[in-house]
Order: structure tokens, then C-alpha cells, then sequence
């Protein structure tokens, strides 16, 4: 399946941004003129859009799922993205870091009992050693209100002094439901520079909207060609801890979303059998 660059055919993104040195951008990757260049994905019927920001985030006004890469955990910027065939809303961007090629795919789907209302966006990461040597690949998820610039509307998110904040199995939760949900196997944080040892308050690091909270961390011993793949689970709107074997059960289709592109091609719309049919990991729903 062919992709095209999401910049030559979108342009969700602030009027009169200035075009930027080309020399900053992948020449290999496809070429963006805007210089912060966003898009959305979603379902049908899904209420509002959810927004996979210039820099590769995703944000549902909710909550942002936003990344970062390397030992010293530097934000991700992603500006060079395509769709699946050029318009099926599966996002693709990659970027490499010495001899690690990271790729990351996202798309929305509906998962029952939830409905288009809170769509649930999937990500998957892969880190490949691409060199000839063994290297150490370093990706981190984490969550805050918002990256403020050319968002989607105002966030939601208000985090507050008595907010409460905790893992619970692979499981990030605020006051006692699900923010987001992810892999096993990465090191876990209440902010990026504070190991979490046991549940805490916003107060507890003065947390804002603007400020990354529980963060997961995965850094990989790669040998020469190994690959290493996380995912992530973001519901748009926070879901209630009854529920989660929604986002804990349910696992990123196997081939990169293509049962969602086969969705949106027939034009029947995604659902939780599609979503099973092939998984990577974990138990079948």
C-alpha cells in the first residue's frame, strides 16, 4: 500500500505559518512545506476530531499521549507524516536517532460496549537497530492536558492540586479512571525526572496542564537488525477502571492497522471483531 504525505494533502495547521529550512526535515522522508502541520483521525461519527499534532502527539482535548525518544528524552517531533494510500486515516511518521529507526503508526477504532463517542486510538512503536553494531533504543509515552500550540480547541484536561494520580497494572489512572494504558516492559515515572514509587496528588510535583505525568519509559538492548515494538491505548474521552479489559484486552492488529484500512475501503466501519481477528500479543477478547 502506497502513502503520500499528509502536508500536500491537509492543512489543519495556524495560518500564516512560515515555511521552514528544508534541511531540518529527512530528504529520504516525504516533504512538508507548513511548518507545524497537523491532521486528525476518527471514525465515523465520532463527535469531535481527534488530533495527531504537528510534533506527533495525539490529542482529544481530554488528554495528550505525547512521546519522547533517546537517553535524554527528547520530545518527538514528527513532522514528515503520511496516510495509508494517500487518505485512510492511519497516521505514519518515522525518524531515526544514530543507528535506531523508530516508527510509529496510529489509528482510531470503535471498541465495544464503547461507541464512536469515545473512540479508542491505537499506537504502535517499533524501534529497529538499523546499524552494525549492538545499540540501545529509548522511547517513552507519557500524558499531559496539552502541548499548547496549534491544539484542536482547549483542553479539558484541568489537572488540580488534589487530582489523584497512580499506575494500576499497565495502566495509567487519574482519580480513579483510566488515562491510558500500555505495554509491559517500560520503567515508570510521575513526571520525567521522578521514578514513581507509590500513587500521588498534582500537588505532590506542582503539576499543570502543560506538565508530563505518568510517563513509561522502554530502553532496549538491540543486536544488529532486532526490532522491539510497544503499544498504547488512548480512549478518547477517560474511561471508568470496570472497563478496562477494553483497552487491556484489545491489541493492535497485526499488518499495521490494516484491518482498519479495510474498514474505511468497504466503508463498514471498524468494530471490536475486526480488531481481534489478528493480534500481537497478550489474550484474544
Amino acid at each position: 500500500m502506497r502513502t503520500v504525505s499528509i502536508c500536500s494533502i491537509v492543512a489543519v495547521s495556524t495560518i500564516g505559518a512560515a515555511m521552514v529550512d528544508p534541511a531540518i526535515d529527512d530528504p529520504n522522508g516525504q516533504w512538508c512545506y507548513l511548518a507545524r502541520s497537523t491532521t486528525v483521525i476518527g471514525v465515523p461519527f465520532v463527535p469531535e476530531p481527534v488530533q495527531v499534532t504537528y510534533d506527533g502527539a495525539i490529542y482529544t482535548r481530554n488528554a495528550e499521549l505525547c512521546f519522547f525518544y533517546g537517553e535524554k528524552n527528547a520530545p518527538v517531533m514528527a513532522r514528515q507524516k503520511t496516510f495509508l494510500d494517500g487518505w485512510i486515516p492511519v497516521v505514519r511518521y518515522d525518524f531515526k536517532d544514530g543507528d535506531i529507526r523508530y516508527d510509529v503508526e496510529i489509528f482510531s477504532a470503535i471498541v465495544p460496549p464503547l461507541e464512536s463517542d469515545n473512540v479508542v486510538q491505537f499506537v504502535r512503536m517499533t524501534m529497529r537497530n538499523v546499524g552494525t553494531q549492538e545499540r540501545t533504543g529509548i522511547f517513552a509515552s507519557a500524558i499531559r492536558g496539552s502541548g499548547a500550540i496549534d491544539r484542536l480547541g482547549g483542553s479539558r484536561w484541568r489537572m488540580t492540586p488534589v487530582a489523584k494520580l497512580s499506575f494500576d497494572a499497565n495502566s495509567f489512572i487519574r482519580d480513579g479512571k483510566i488515562v491510558y494504558t500500555f505495554s509491559e516492559g517500560g520503567q515508570r515515572y510521575a513526571t520525567p525526572k521522578s521514578v514513581y514509587e507509590k500513587p500521588f496528588t498534582g500537588a505532590t510535583h506542582s503539576l499543570g496542564n502543560r506538565n508530563e505525568t505518568g510517563l513509561v519509559r522502554y530502553s532496549k538492548r538491540l543486536m544488529p537488525g532486532q526490532t522491539y515494538s510497544a503499544y498504547f491505548k488512548l480512549a478518547r474521552s477517560i474511561m471508568l477502571r470496570r472497563i478496562r479489559n477494553v483497552l487491556c484486552e484489545i491489541h493492535v492488529v497485526g499488518g499495521s492497522g490494516l484491518c482498519v484500512a479495510g474498514c474505511f475501503q468497504c466503508g463498514c466501519g471498524p468494530d471490536q471483531a475486526c480488531l481481534s481477528a489478528e493480534e500481537v500479543g497478550g489474550k484474544k477478547t
